[in-house]
Protein backbone atom coordinates (compact mmCIF):
# COMPACT_ATOMS: atom_id res chain seq x y z
CA UNK A 1 0.00 0.00 0.00
CA UNK A 2 1.30 3.12 -0.87
CA UNK A 3 2.92 5.92 1.61
CA UNK A 4 3.67 2.54 4.16
CA UNK A 5 6.69 0.50 4.46
CA UNK A 6 4.71 -1.89 6.51
CA UNK A 7 1.62 -3.38 7.76
CA UNK A 8 1.48 -5.74 10.29
CA UNK A 9 -2.07 -7.44 11.30
CA UNK A 10 -3.10 -10.04 13.68
CA UNK A 11 -5.45 -12.26 11.72
CA UNK A 12 -8.10 -12.07 8.63
CA UNK A 13 -11.45 -10.54 9.17
CA UNK A 14 -13.23 -13.62 9.96
CA UNK A 15 -15.68 -15.06 12.32
CA UNK A 16 -15.37 -15.26 15.30
CA UNK A 17 -13.20 -12.28 15.16
CA UNK A 18 -15.31 -10.27 13.05
CA UNK A 19 -18.06 -10.26 15.81
CA UNK A 20 -15.70 -9.49 18.23
CA UNK A 21 -14.71 -6.18 16.05
CA UNK A 22 -18.30 -5.52 15.57
CA UNK A 23 -18.94 -5.79 19.37
CA UNK A 24 -16.41 -4.01 20.42
CA UNK A 25 -17.49 -0.73 17.95
CA UNK A 26 -21.23 -0.93 18.13
CA UNK A 27 -21.97 -2.53 21.75
CA UNK A 28 -19.62 -0.23 24.04
CA UNK A 29 -17.13 -3.01 24.51
CA UNK A 30 -13.83 -1.12 24.81
CA UNK A 31 -12.61 -3.78 26.83
CA UNK A 32 -12.28 -6.39 23.64
CA UNK A 33 -10.02 -3.45 22.09
CA UNK A 34 -7.48 -4.70 25.11
CA UNK A 35 -8.10 -8.07 24.43
CA UNK A 36 -6.99 -7.33 20.70
CA UNK A 37 -4.27 -5.25 21.64
CA UNK A 38 -2.90 -7.89 24.24
CA UNK A 39 -3.23 -10.61 21.44
CA UNK A 40 -1.34 -8.47 18.54
CA UNK A 41 1.95 -8.06 21.39
CA UNK A 42 2.21 -11.56 21.80
CA UNK A 43 2.98 -11.67 18.12
CA UNK A 44 6.10 -11.77 16.71
CA UNK A 45 6.04 -9.78 13.67
CA UNK A 46 4.09 -6.82 15.66
CA UNK A 47 7.11 -7.28 18.37
CA UNK A 48 9.30 -6.76 15.56
CA UNK A 49 7.83 -4.12 14.22
CA UNK A 50 7.25 -1.76 17.59
CA UNK A 51 10.93 -2.44 18.51
CA UNK A 52 11.43 -0.33 15.62
CA UNK A 53 8.53 2.41 16.47
CA UNK A 54 9.04 5.94 18.04
CA UNK A 55 5.48 6.37 19.35
CA UNK A 56 2.24 5.14 18.11
CA UNK A 57 -0.94 7.38 16.44
CA UNK A 58 -4.64 5.94 16.15
CA UNK A 59 -6.67 6.52 13.25
CA UNK A 60 -8.92 9.71 14.42
CA UNK A 61 -12.75 9.32 14.76
CA UNK A 62 -14.48 12.04 14.42
CA UNK A 63 -15.84 13.39 17.44
CA UNK A 64 -19.39 12.85 17.07
CA UNK A 65 -18.49 9.39 16.26
CA UNK A 66 -16.54 9.17 19.26
CA UNK A 67 -19.09 10.49 21.44
CA UNK A 68 -21.64 8.20 20.19
CA UNK A 69 -19.62 5.29 20.72
CA UNK A 70 -17.85 6.57 24.35
CA UNK A 71 -14.65 5.54 22.74
CA UNK A 72 -12.39 5.46 20.05
CA UNK A 73 -11.71 1.78 19.06
CA UNK A 74 -7.91 2.14 17.62
CA UNK A 75 -7.23 4.52 20.47
CA UNK A 76 -8.13 1.52 23.59
CA UNK A 77 -5.67 -0.77 21.40
CA UNK A 78 -2.95 2.19 20.85
CA UNK A 79 -2.66 3.02 24.54
CA UNK A 80 -2.64 -0.46 25.77
CA UNK A 81 0.41 -1.28 23.24
CA UNK A 82 1.92 1.62 24.05
CA UNK A 83 1.24 1.32 27.75
CA UNK A 84 2.70 -1.90 27.26
CA UNK A 85 5.78 -1.07 25.08
CA UNK A 86 6.17 2.08 27.24
CA UNK A 87 5.73 4.10 23.86
CA UNK A 88 4.18 7.77 23.47
CA UNK A 89 1.00 7.89 21.53
CA UNK A 90 0.99 10.97 19.32
CA UNK A 91 -2.49 12.51 17.67
CA UNK A 92 -1.02 14.59 14.92
CA UNK A 93 -4.59 14.82 13.38
CA UNK A 94 -8.38 15.43 13.70
CA UNK A 95 -11.05 13.55 12.01
CA UNK A 96 -12.72 17.38 10.36
CA UNK A 97 -15.54 15.82 8.83
CA UNK A 98 -18.30 13.77 9.80
CA UNK A 99 -18.31 10.42 7.31
CA UNK A 100 -20.51 8.33 6.17
CA UNK A 101 -19.20 4.59 8.23
CA UNK A 102 -17.46 2.65 5.75
CA UNK A 103 -18.99 -0.42 6.50
CA UNK A 104 -21.84 0.20 4.06
CA UNK A 105 -19.10 1.44 1.35
CA UNK A 106 -18.30 -1.48 -0.82
CA UNK A 107 -16.08 -0.22 -3.36
CA UNK A 108 -12.34 0.82 -2.55
CA UNK A 109 -13.48 4.38 -4.44
CA UNK A 110 -16.43 5.64 -2.51
CA UNK A 111 -14.59 4.85 0.48
CA UNK A 112 -11.65 6.86 -0.65
CA UNK A 113 -14.06 9.54 -1.84
CA UNK A 114 -16.33 9.51 1.56
CA UNK A 115 -12.65 9.88 3.04
CA UNK A 116 -11.65 12.51 0.98
CA UNK A 117 -10.91 15.65 3.02
CA UNK A 118 -12.14 14.30 6.22
CA UNK A 119 -8.60 14.32 8.26
CA UNK A 120 -6.42 17.44 9.36
CA UNK A 121 -2.91 17.75 10.45
CA UNK A 122 -3.22 19.77 13.41
CA UNK A 123 0.51 18.98 15.39
CA UNK A 124 3.36 17.85 13.31
CA UNK A 125 5.90 17.92 15.44
CA UNK A 126 4.43 15.06 17.42
CA UNK A 127 5.55 12.75 14.43
CA UNK A 128 8.29 14.64 12.61
CA UNK A 129 11.12 12.49 12.36
CA UNK A 130 9.53 9.85 14.10
CA UNK A 131 9.11 6.04 13.28
CA UNK A 132 5.58 6.07 13.61
CA UNK A 133 3.12 3.09 13.60
CA UNK A 134 -0.47 4.08 12.88
CA UNK A 135 -2.78 1.44 14.57
CA UNK A 136 -6.49 0.68 12.98
CA UNK A 137 -8.88 -2.24 14.18
CA UNK A 138 -10.10 -3.09 10.46
CA UNK A 139 -8.10 -2.83 6.93
CA UNK A 140 -10.64 -3.47 4.29
CA UNK A 141 -9.85 -1.45 1.02
CA UNK A 142 -6.88 0.22 2.53
CA UNK A 143 -9.17 3.59 1.78
CA UNK A 144 -8.72 4.75 5.25
CA UNK A 145 -4.95 3.93 5.99
CA UNK A 146 -4.26 5.60 2.55
CA UNK A 147 -5.92 9.02 3.60
CA UNK A 148 -5.02 9.27 7.07
CA UNK A 149 -1.40 8.53 5.82
CA UNK A 150 -1.91 11.55 2.73
CA UNK A 151 -3.05 13.66 6.55
CA UNK A 152 0.14 12.96 7.84
CA UNK A 153 3.10 12.39 5.54
CA UNK A 154 3.91 16.31 5.01
CA UNK A 155 4.82 16.08 9.05
CA UNK A 156 8.09 14.00 7.16
CA UNK A 157 7.90 11.41 9.49
CA UNK A 158 11.10 9.10 9.61
CA UNK A 159 8.85 6.32 8.59
CA UNK A 160 5.17 5.09 8.30
CA UNK A 161 3.91 1.22 9.55
CA UNK A 162 0.37 0.37 10.32
CA UNK A 163 -0.56 -1.86 12.88
CA UNK A 164 -4.34 -3.40 12.25
CA UNK A 165 -5.98 -5.98 14.52
CA UNK A 166 -7.69 -7.65 10.98
CA UNK A 167 -7.14 -7.71 7.43
CA UNK A 168 -10.81 -8.41 5.64
CA UNK A 169 -9.03 -10.27 2.84
CA UNK A 170 -11.18 -9.61 -0.58
CA UNK A 171 -13.76 -12.31 -2.07
CA UNK A 172 -13.45 -14.05 -5.19
CA UNK A 173 -15.43 -12.41 -7.61
CA UNK A 174 -15.80 -15.87 -9.63
CA UNK A 175 -18.38 -17.99 -7.63
CA UNK A 176 -16.74 -20.79 -8.37
CA UNK A 177 -13.63 -19.91 -6.88
CA UNK A 178 -15.66 -18.67 -3.21
CA UNK A 179 -15.00 -22.19 -1.57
Amino acid sequence: MPHYERIVRLTPFDPPLRGLVHRMKYHRAWAVGEFFADRLLGEESVKALLTEADCLVPVPLHFLRQWGRGFNQAEVIARRIAQACKLPVAQPAVRRRWTETQTHLHSRQRRLANLRGAFRLTDPSEITGRHVVVVDDVLTTGATLQMFARTIKPAKPASLSALVVAVAEPKPTNPALAR
